[in-house]
C-alpha cells in the first residue's frame, strides 16, 4: 500500500514533455512512503526470507525505488543570445551533466538513433556543465529549472545524464534544439518570416525553400526538390 501511495507524490513523474501542464498537485503526505516501505522491508527481512517468491516481489519493488533516471525538457526553438530555461525532472541523483554538441556535417548526423549516441558523445561541445541536485533521501522523483548559458544561431543537441559524458557512455538522453532568430509562419496559403522577437517582417530575407516528393506509392521514399530562392516582402510574406 505505501509503495502505490509513494508513486501519487509527484503529479508529473510519469507524464511525457508535453503533458507537463496542469498536472496537479504535489501530495505531500506520500513524501516519504518510499522510505517507510524499504524499512518496512528491512525490519522483516528474515521473515520474508522464508517466503522466497514473497521476498523476490520485495526485492524488485526494493531495486525499482532506488533506480536512477533524470529528463531534461526545453522548447525545440530558443533565441540567440538569451538564456536558455530547461525543466529537469530527477530521482536518486545528485548531479546533473550536461554536453551540447553542435550539429554539422562532422560532428552529429541529421537524425539522433541509438547507434549514434556515440558519435555525439564524442564530438566536441560548445558548451559542457555539471549541475548539483538536491540531496534528497525520498526516493521520490523531484523537479527543477536549469538555466543553460545563450547559444549562437545554430542547431544543437543537448546530452544529459547522472554521470560523465565521455568515452563509452551508455545511458544518455538527448534533447534536439534550433536557436535562431527567425519564425516561420505557414498559414497552408502563404509563408511569413518575422523576428522571432519583435514580430516584426524581416524584409528583404532570402528563403531557400523546395518540396518532398514521394516517388511512388508502392516504395517508402521521398526526395527534396528544391525551388528558387524568394524575397521576403515589407510584410513578411515570402514572394
Amino acid at each position: 500500500l505505501w509503495n502505490h501511495q509513494a508513486a501519487a507524490y509527484n503529479p508529473i513523474a510519469g507524464l511525457p514533455g508535453e503533458d507537463l501542464v496542469d498536472a496537479g498537485k504535489f501530495q505531500l503526505q506520500y513524501k516519504m512512503h518510499y522510505v517507510k516501505t524499504r524499512q518496512l522491508y528491512e525490519q522483516h527481512q528474515a521473515l520474508f526470507l522464508k517466503y522466497p517468491p514473497l521476498n523476490e516481489d520485495l526485492l524488485e519493488i526494493k531495486k525499482s525505488m532506488e533506480l536512477r533516471d533524470v529528463l531534461l525538457n526545453t522548447y525545440n526553438t530558443q533565441v540567440p543570445g538569451l538564456p536558455i530555461m530547461a525543466f529537469v525532472r530527477f530521482r536518486n541523483v545528485e548531479k546533473l551533466f550536461i554536453k551540447i554538441v553542435k550539429r554539422t556535417a562532422e560532428t552529429a548526423p541529421k537524425t539522433v538513433e541509438p547507434e549514434d549516441l556515440q558519435l555525439l558523445v564524442n564530438a566536441p561541445a560548445v558548451q559542457e556543465k555539471i549541475q548539483a541536485l538536491p540531496a534528497t533521501g525520498d526516493y521520490q522523483w523531484h523537479n527543477t529549472f536549469l538555466k543553460i548559458d545563450p547559444l549562437l544561431p545554430g542547431r544543437y543537441v543537448i546530452l544529459f545524464s547522472d554521470s560523465t559524458i565521455a568515452g563509452e557512455h551508455h545511458v544518455v538522453g538527448h534533447v534536439d534544439i534550433a536557436v535562431t532568430q527567425v519564425a516561420v509562419i505557414n498559414t497552408d496559403q502563404r509563408v511569413f518570416v518575422l523576428d522571432r522577437q519583435t514580430g516584426m517582417p524581416l524584409a528583404g530575407a532570402s528563403v531557400a525553400g523546395g518540396e518532398l516528393r514521394t516517388k511512388s506509392e508502392d516504395v517508402v521514399d521521398t526526395t527534396w526538390y528544391p525551388s528558387p530562392p524568394k524575397i521576403v516582402n515589407d510584410t513578411g510574406y515570402v514572394m
